[in-house]
């Protein structure tokens, strides 16, 4: 039995210019040996998709066309692709996009990417006009819940996608939003074990802008970020004891901001529900336990926007801090004033809050792992 190819590609079709699809056959022929490429036709008895198909199938040892009797939608789509995909991982590439597949592959390839729960790369928008790069940011668990920054491309494993479907509550609700739907499950199912990443950080795919695509706009879809917030929202309630509000941000709509803990006046009481907390003083990276400081009502703004409760049900940090100076520069690579999880080895000294996890009853062998949590700045 052959091992399995690396990657398959995930592309839903419905009434897709042919020229759109050739670019895609042509950027995948180059790895062709490495690559699968699902395309999942829903144009009914479209002989233009049955045509190409032959002759991508001539062109491609991995090519699979899985025709729909009629359109069923994005959803159905997607999870007919990923039901399907023989790579050891999966990941959805738009019928508009493009892709370099030579790149990514000989990229991968100089990777132990069978260590890892999540692979994704950078972009570039594009048209005629324009070439505009997205250096993504380093991935954690904390921003990952604010937006899809890996998107475009992201690849899932394969066996753990398949189960997130045949189980999933969140995949079922959506229609328009299956991408984050899918994200927000599959984060559920690997934040537990590391949620292990690798960021290929050279840009492989390209997001075509053009009159009828959200690289132009995403206000096109309004349905769609009625969805990242619905999602969103029950994803989290999954974890947070206490009332929550989630929203889709007014000058990023597809960033979500959150409010925690709202049956607390007092946010720290909120806190106390989930991590030991304790207000510290750092220096030279030694911790002395203090009195409150002024500092940390200023924090308190900060403390509403973080699920807790989630965080809490990571064994990922053992130690988080905040500090009155949590704002870094645009750096980060996120979107400002998302928060952001950042390991550190060494604090600057200052003053700090503190969140213990309320699991660590004694000093683990290998060491306390301490994350601070930041927030992006502007550009």
């Amino acid at each position: 039995m052959q091992p399995p190819v690396p990657i398959t590609l995930v592309t839903p079709c419905y009434k897709t210019p042919m020229y759109f699809l050739e670019r895609l056959m042509i950027g995948i022929s180059r790895a062709k040996h490495d690559v699968e490429w699902i395309l999942v036709d829903d144009s009914p008895n479209s002989d233009e998709v049955k045509e190409f198909s032959r002759r991508a199938g001539q062109v491609l040892p991995n090519f699979q066309l899985i025709s729909h009797a009629e359109n069923s939608g994005i959803r159905e789509s997607y999870i007919s692709g990923f039901k399907n995909a023989r790579g050891t991982f999966v990941g959805i590439l738009d019928h508009d996009d493009e892709i370099e597949a030579e790149k990514l592959i000989s990229i991968i390839k100089l990777t132990n990417y069978n260590e890892y729960d999540i692979l994704y790369t950078n972009e570039a928008k594009f048209n005629h006009l324009i070439k505009e790069e997205y250096i993504k940011p380093s991935f954690d668990i904390l921003s990952a819940l604010y937006y899809f920054y890996p998107h475009h491309i992201t690849f899932f494993k394969s066996d753990l996608t398949r189960d997130i479907i045949r189980s999933s509550s969140l995949l079922r609700k959506s229609s328009t939003a299956f991408d984050i739907a899918l994200w927000y499950e599959y984060l559920g199912a690997i934040v537990k074990n590391g949620a292990r990443s690798l960021h290929l950080p050279y840009t492989t795919y390209g997001w075509r802008v053009h009159e009828d695509s959200t690289a132009s706009s995403i206000d096109q879809k309004p349905t769609n970020l009625i969805e990242r917030r619905a999602l969103a929202e029950e994803f989290l309630n999954r974890y947070e004891d206490n009332t929550l509000a989630i929203f889709n941000r007014t000058d990023v709509p597809f960033v979500i901001s959150g409010q925690f803990g709202l049956d607390y006046e007092n946010v720290y009481e909120y806190a106390d529900q989930y991590f030991d907390v304790q207000w510290c003083t750092v220096k030279n990276n030694c911790v002395t336990i203090t009195k409150v400081s002024e500092v940390y009502s200023s924090l308190r703004s900060i403390v509403r926007q973080i699920p807790l409760g989630y965080l809490s049900n990571t064994d990922l940090a053992d130690e988080i801090y905040i500090s009155g100076h949590s704002h870094v520069g645009y750096e980060s690579g996120h979107i400002c004033n998302v928060p952001f999880l950042r390991s550190v080895k060494t604090l600057p000294d200052g003053p700090y809050l503190r969140f213990r996890s309320k699991r660590m009853t004694s000093l683990p062998s290998g060491g306390v792992r301490r994350f601070e949590i930041l927030v992006a700045g502007e550009r």
